[in-house]
């Protein structure tokens, strides 16, 4: 090894921390992008720990783009395109595991480093729930350790230890700086977030159609949908819990979508009852769908109350969004427009003949619409149907496949079945998908939804009443509806009767269960619900009521950008006055009562020099003022026995003062 060279080699344990903060980066970065991108940069931190413990390195110039061309092809496999957020940051990913497995010298280490920032930052961009905060500041605590154990080239066994209390400290020094950023700063209307597509694909019940396992298919999903406070109480017993998000009306048999007409013609449904109000915390999922409690009566800021009463976000919701809204839990009388009726009453040419010999059934004794939605529920009551998780796929006669012949099925085939059976009967009817149901946060004081509560029901519209929910899963399996779905699934498996779940995690069920796991669960969703509301939820709108409630009636962004000027430069002023108080020099007491006797003695007519030592200006200031030679060598011998004995007399310093003041008795300096 030429002299110098091991100067700019990266030396072992930094190396290895910068590793460790890189993995801290990845796990956000699941279910972002393709599988295989956060895998393969796993696996370059392996292998370059392999290598580093046999002190090698990719050298190969050829492998390097070998490497780098593979990645970046299956990329442009993978997204069928290299221009986009998620190939770019897929691509990012491929260079930077090539850049660990090549990386050598100091600047390597420098250009990793800066990489290792840059990831924490774009995992917060990805994502701002709190455990991408916590994944985020770890990883940015370990990079920091990792350049200061670098620098310091330690090879102690606490080298480890040290660096990462240092990195601590620092950034526990910029906290205060960073709270004034924080609360001042001005905020804007929307977060800054990193939109991924893949990112809300498959974790929601919402979509912009239903169709059989459209809903089952989350079922098992332990994912938060959103969380609900109830600030002037009045939370609903849970057969009450239904969460509207959107409504179908264009009839398919089991498949159902949004009716395309304009909708100029709708008015605002009469609704009646005890209000009921709704605090609700909604997690980003890449559409326009917010949820109320049955039926909303009015639109939250920053979105619209559409047909059906239902609430439609002005933009795709891609951070968490924060809202209050009302229900009224009762219909009023009202008139069914006649266009509604019309579109209402559409089915499809293929509903077979049976179909409709069976829905006409229903009004052959009695042309009253209540009668026909008994007899339909009744149909499903005594016809010996299923409830199942996991009720296999139907083909294009599926409705016929499901009255008829399997009978099993989950919400969503109940509801489109029945809402189209009712208007082969002649009465009108439409789907709803929300939520139902909800599990109480003992901790936070708040209810859960979670993306297995997806749930399907109808409405039929009848004279005098108006639009009704109808749920016909209620009457196959009703403690489904009226104690939740976790405790049916408790029950189901108590009872050994069975789950019919087909590929049931059950990892999941045992979160759900009551004991540690589950109390860890409510104690970590509390604290991501506290995050979510204080922190990222921390907008425009909060700013603006925070600085109210302290006292500030003017917060625009001049004054805020004032304010922060101010106390920003008060807080680094305050930390770098900490900083030099703590460093300064402070000099001995000795040597300050020895200089002020040199200050009095040259007064007196000896000025001391600065190469004279204690002993050899006592001589020569004992000639100059004859009258104090005698105190002039017992200060000399006091002050040299303190300053440079081994075993220093400790009365020594009181009697060199005493000496002191008497020898300048003559003024005050």
């Amino acid at each position: 090894m030429k002299p110098g060279k091991q100067d700019y080699v990266i030396p072992r344990r930094p190396l290895i921390l910068m590793a460790v903060s890189m993995l801290f980066t990845v796990p956000p970065l699941f279910g972002n992008l393709v599988w295989w991108v956060p895998s393969a940069f796993l696996g370059s931190l392996l292998v370059r720990f392999l290598m580093e413990r046999r002190g090698a390195r990719l050298r190969s110039q050829i492998l390097k783009i070998a490497l780098m061309a593979a990645g970046v092809g299956g990329i442009a496999l993978s997204y069928h395109a290299l221009i986009g957020p998620e190939p770019g940051l897929s691509i990012c990913l491929v260079l930077i595991a090539v850049k660990v497995l090549e990386a050598h010298t100091a600047r390597d280490f420098h250009i990793l480093a800066l990489l290792g920032w840059f990831f924490c930052l774009a995992t917060v961009l990805i994502s701002q729930s709190l455990a991408s905060a916590v994944f985020s500041g770890i990883a940015f605590t370990i990079v920091l350790s990792a350049v200061l154990l670098f620098y310091r080239r330690s090879v102690a066994r606490r080298a480890f230890l040290s660096p990462l209390c240092d990195a601590a400290v620092l950034i526990l020094q910029a906290l205060p700086l960073v709270l004034v950023l924080f609360f001042l700063f001005p905020r804007g209307t929307g977060g800054l977030r990193l939109i991924l597509n893949r990112s809300f694909s498959g974790r929601t019940g919402m979509s912009d159609s239903l169709s059989p396992g459209s809903i089952s298919s989350l079922i098992f999903s332990n994912e938060v949908a959103f969380r609900v406070e109830f600030p002037k109480g009045g939370m609903p017993a849970p057969s009450g819990l239904y969460w509207r998000g959107a409504v179908f009306a264009r009839c398919g048999g089991l498949n159902w979508s949004p009716e395309k007409t304009d909708a100029i013609w709708w008015n605002p449904e009469p609704l009646s009852g005890k209000p009921v109000h709704q605090r609700i915390v909604l997690e980003p999922h890449g559409n326009r769908w917010i949820f109320a409690l049955d039926r909303p009566v009015e639109a939250p800021h920053g979105s619209r109350l559409t047909h059906g009463n239902v609430l439609l976000a002005n933009q795709p919701l891609f951070s968490t969004f924060q809202y209050e809204v009302t229900s009224l839990p009762n219909n009023g009388s009202g008139a069914l427009p006649p266009l509604e009726r019309k579109l209402c009453l559409q089915i499809p040419k293929t509903v077979s003949p049976a179909i409709r010999a069976l829905a006409q059934s229903f009004t052959r004794d009695s042309v009253d619409p209540r009668a026909a939605v008994a007899k339909g529920l009744q149909f499903f009551q005594k016809g010996k149907f299923r409830y199942s998780l996991a009720p296999g796929e139907y083909g294009e006669d599926g409705l016929d496949d499901f009255l008829f012949r399997r009978r099993a099925g989950f919400c969503e085939h109940y509801a489109a079945a029945f809402a189209t059976l009712m208007r082969a009967a002649g009465i009108p009817s439409r789907v709803v998908v929300g939520y139902q149901g909800g599990e109480f946060n003992r901790l936070g004081k708040y209810l859960v939804v979670r993306q297995s509560y997806a749930h399907a029901w109808c409405e039929v519209w009848l004279p005098g009443s108006g639009w009704e929910r109808v749920d016909p899963t209620s009457v196959i399996v009703p403690e489904r509806v009226n104690m939740g779905f976790d405790t049916y699934l408790e029950m189901r498996e108590a009872a050994g009767a069975g789950l019919d779940i087909g590929g049931l995690s059950r990892l999941g069920l045992a979160l759900r269960r009551p004991g540690l796991l589950h109390d860890l669960q409510l104690a970590w969703e509390t604290l991501g619900y506290e995050w979510d509301t204080q922190v990222a939820g921390f907008d425009e709108e909060a700013q603006r009521t925070f600085f109210f409630q302290i006292g500030f009636l003017n917060s625009g962004p001049a004054v805020l950008l004032g304010w922060l000027i101010l106390v920003g430069a008060a807080v680094i002023g305050a930390q770098s006055l900490a900083s030099w108080w703590k460093v300064r020099p402070v000099q001995d007491p000795l040597v300050l009562l020895y200089e002020r006797f040199c200050r009095r003695a040259a007064v007196l007519g000896a000025k001391r020099e600065p190469w004279e030592g204690p002993l050899q200006f006592a001589e020569r200031a004992a000639r100059l003022i004859p009258a104090q030679e005698e105190r002039i060598r017992r200060i000399a011998g006091l002050y040299t026995g303190l300053r440079y004995s081994a075993t220093p007399d400790g009365g020594g310093a009181t009697g060199l003062l005493r000496e002191i003041r008497l020898f300048c008795r003559s003024g005050k300096l």
